[in-house]
């Protein structure tokens, strides 16, 4: 999932369409915390524009986002 949301961000990929691989892995059975840890993991390595994604991708791992938006309850 890692390897696919850094792609997705070198390539422009939109913020809804990023999302969705979270979607994607919650799915696949990626629990929250693990999700969490490694969007963390690479927020560390990064700084700027890429860490504000990050940030906005941690938003819908977390809930501080509308409920529609939010992964886990």
């Amino acid at each position: 999932m890692m390897r696919e949301l850094r792609r997705a961000y070198a390539n422009g990929m939109a913020l809804e369409e990023m999302r969705e691989v979270l979607v994607a892995g919650k799915a696949r059975g990626v629990s929250r915390a693990a999700m969490e840890r490694a969007l963390e993991a690479w927020r560390r390595e990064v700084a700027g524009a890429e860490e504000d994604r990050i940030l906005e991708l941690l938003d819908y791992v977390v809930g501080w986002c509308p409920s529609a938006k939010k992964l886990w309850p």
